[in-house]
């Protein structure tokens, strides 16, 4: 990168030594500017590389910048409590192995150390936030510490014997130093270098004043160390590229994660709104429509008998009308409410045969006004108190009984129950509504839980409904646990199970 950076400069410089647009620049004056421009363009490209490459947006480069820095931190509190760590073991083996006693200078400022380093690790720990103001201060501080600190060690050691042992003990700690300072610390790369040549000279400094001082081993310890500084820089520069990247990742995760919390609360809210919006509608629009049927009722009964056949008819229809308008306000409240936040009465004891008695009886009226016979078999379950949510399931049966006396022009109706025992007291119960009405074709039959759905467009002008009571059987059954099927052929009927679970008290 660094050659290309030399490369890019140096083609910017040579088109200006040799003019714009093709029309050569011979002037003495133009040369000297164009060999300025080109030196400049070199020095430029080279910081550009050595900084990496930031991104283009200053918002994100400044949050990565301190996620950075905030990682910097963190590795350097870690740094610490090893470097106390280190020393601890250091001082030991000396005392065990060398009986070194603890009151040599050595081991009395490895003591000093290693007190400083414990306490600057938990303090960082602790107070992360006032490190990561100072981080570009105090990192480099711990390291030249540190550094001299094992240094000094080395050197008061070396007198012993074993020179050996002396360059490679402050050769190996200067290349992992440097490395470190590199990458680890998460300095910017101007202070990496810097400290980088920092221990070096160091080091060489020790070496030097040192008894045991060779121009050749130096020689090579300066090659160990200038690769060092090679690899780390490399380091540095693919780790950089790559926690870019990994920052970018995790930044994409977080938004979309934050963008999906945020629909799901924008949906909530719209859910709850709906709900709240259409129980309004249906309270305004149901009240005045209640009167409207009473009012009708009271005319009718008012003028019982002087009123001409067509004149009657004309207030049924009306009648009815308000009826319909009223059960679908119903249909589309609760569809709301299932849409948004159901209510959960949680269980209640209750009779399943008195539940469907009692579903008999409300829609009997309109059974009769058509002429249709009406079967109810609920022998299996009789007198049984379960333990459910008997408003669902009323709900429920309530739907299939209209739309089955709505579609039956002719024959009957039949209500059974059927119930399998799972263990004891807990059953497993099928509610069968079977009519003789119109039936559905078997390409429907898929479609017809869908909200809002109507097998024929003329079914709608025929029987009115807003196509909502079956999503809502099908949402209500779910909501217990239960489901829904449908058997049907065109002409002979249909017939409607719900299975569900239920426990015996």
């Amino acid at each position: 990168m660094v050659n290309a950076a030399f490369s890019w400069g140096i083609c910017r410089g040579c088109t200006l030594l040799c003019g714009v647009g093709g029309k050569p620049v011979f002037s003495e004056s133009s040369r000297t500017e164009a060999a300025r421009e080109m030196r400049k363009s070199i020095r430029h490209s080279f910081m550009r590389q050595m900084r990496g490459r930031p991104f283009r947006n200053t918002r994100l480069e400044q949050e990565f910048g301190a996620a950075y820095h905030l990682s910097g931190v963190r590795t350097g509190y870690v740094f610490s409590l090893m470097a106390a760590l280190s020393f601890v073991v250091f001082s030991c083996v000396e005392y065990f192995a060398f009986k070194r006693p603890m009151t040599d200078t050595v081991q009395v400022v490895r003591a000093a150390l290693i007190l400083l380093f414990f306490a600057i690790g938990w303090h960082a720990k602790v107070h992360t936030e006032k490190y990561e103001k100072n981080f570009h201060i105090v990192a480099p501080a711990l390291m030249v510490v540190y550094v001299s600190g094992i240094l000094f060690f080395e050197y008061r050691t070396q007198l012993y014997g074993h020179p050996e042992f002396f360059y490679l003990s402050v050769n190996s700690t200067c290349i992992l130093l440097t490395i470190a300072c590199y990458y680890f610390m998460r300095l910017p790369i101007s202070i990496a270098i810097l400290l980088s040549l920092l221990l070096a000279a160091l080091t060489i400094g020790t070496v030097y004043v040192s008894g045991v001082f060779n121009a050749t081993v130096v020689g090579r310890m300066l090659t160990y160390i200038s690769v060092s500084n090679a690899v780390g820089f490399w380091i540095r520069r693919m780790f950089d590229m790559r926690e870019r990247r990994i920052f970018l990742q995790t930044k994409r995760l977080k938004n979309v994660a934050a963008l999906k919390q945020r629909l799901i609360e924008a949906e909530t809210a719209a859910n709850r709104t709906k709900t709240t919006f259409m129980a309004m509608l249906s309270h305004e629009i149901r009240t005045p429509m209640h009167t409207v049927t009473r009012l009708m009722s009271v005319m009718q009964k008012d003028f019982e008998g002087q009123l001409s056949e067509k004149r009657l008819k004309t207030f049924q229809q009306v009648e009815q009308a308000c009826d319909q308008l009223l059960a679908t306000l119903d249909d589309l409240l609760h569809y709301a409410m299932l849409g948004g936040t159901s209510r959960d009465d949680g269980d209640s004891e209750f009779k399943l045969d008195v539940l469907l008695v009692e579903c008999a009886q409300i829609v009997d009226h309109s059974r009769q006004e058509k002429g249709l016979k009406l079967a109810i078999d609920v022998e299996q379950i009789a007198g049984k108190i379960f333990a459910g949510q008997p408003h669902k399931l009323k709900r429920v049966i309530l739907n299939l009984l209209v739309n089955a006396i709505k579609f039956t022009d002719h024959g009957e109706i039949r209500l059974a129950v059927a119930s399998h025992e799972l263990a004891p007291k807990r059953y497993q119960v099928t509610i069968s509504v079977t009519d003789t009405g119109i039936g559905i074709p078997a390409a429907e039959l898929k479609n017809i839980f869908q909200p809002f759905y109507q097998v024929d467009s003329s079914y709608s002008r025929r029987f009115g409904g807003s196509g909502l009571g079956l999503s809502i059987c099908q949402e209500l059954m779910r909501s217990i646990g239960g489901a829904i099927a449908v058997k049907s052929e065109p002409v002979t009927g249909s017939a409607f199970e719900v299975t569900f679970p239920l426990t015996e008290r």
